[in-house]
């Protein structure tokens, strides 16, 4: 037996007109620096802003994040206590996040723990929120999450069904602020991604 599931996908030009509109006191930001820098969080804020919604930004992720950045940002969202937690950039900060929003449900746990056997609730607490900047990984639309151990040195496949976006903002300008060659090594990963669709027998 099968089933699909996917979050409330908002798409098209003046998509994140959607922030202006949605219900909370406060929204924890999971994003890096790069992002920060390209002044790609602004658009952003300035909508939340408008929604009369406080917000707090956490940039220190990393490129396939490390168990170190996704505690630290554990440590953080529970001091700030968001009723949203919104991914912002490529699949490394929108997986940073789903692992940050389960911590602030689990504290206690590990993050190389996470796992589809654990209950973690955590919508009691927050909602998540995932606004690519890449044509990459497609992270805003499943549940799967990578993380690294760098102690180790070696990269976790982990996740839960529970941390599948609610929603998922795509919106061409955040998409087009990005540098020609990123946006041309997500392109080729976009290719990359079908051709695995295409091939996985995972449907068979």
């Amino acid at each position: 037996m099968w089933n699909f599931s996917c979050p409330l996908i908002v798409y098209g030009d003046n998509s994140l007109d959607y922030l202006a509109q949605v219900k909370g006191k406060k929204a924890f930001i999971v994003t890096d620096k790069n992002i920060v820098k390209l002044g790609l969080i602004k658009p952003v804020t300035d909508k939340l802003d408008e929604a009369k919604i406080q917000w707090e930004i956490f940039d220190d992720v990393e490129p396939e994040p490390s168990l170190t950045t996704i505690k630290k940002g554990g440590v953080a969202v529970g001091k700030y206590q968001p009723d949203w937690v919104i991914g912002i950039g490529g699949g490394s900060c929108m997986d940073a996040a789903k692992a940050i929003i389960l911590l602030l449900a689990r504290p206690e746990l590990e993050p190389e723990s996470l796992s589809v056997l654990e209950e973690f609730n955590f919508r009691a607490k927050a909602r998540l929120m995932a606004i690519p900047t890449t044509s990459g990984t497609g992270s805003e639309a499943t549940w799967a999450i990578v993380l690294t151990d760098t102690k180790d040195n070696r990269k976790l496949g982990l996740g839960s069904t529970e941390c599948m976006p609610d929603v998922a903002i795509l919106d061409p300008v955040m998409v087009m602020g990005m540098p020609p060659q990123i946006t041309a090594d997500t392109g080729m990963d976009v290719i990359c991604h079908a051709i695995e669709g295409y091939t996985s027998t995972w449907g068979t």
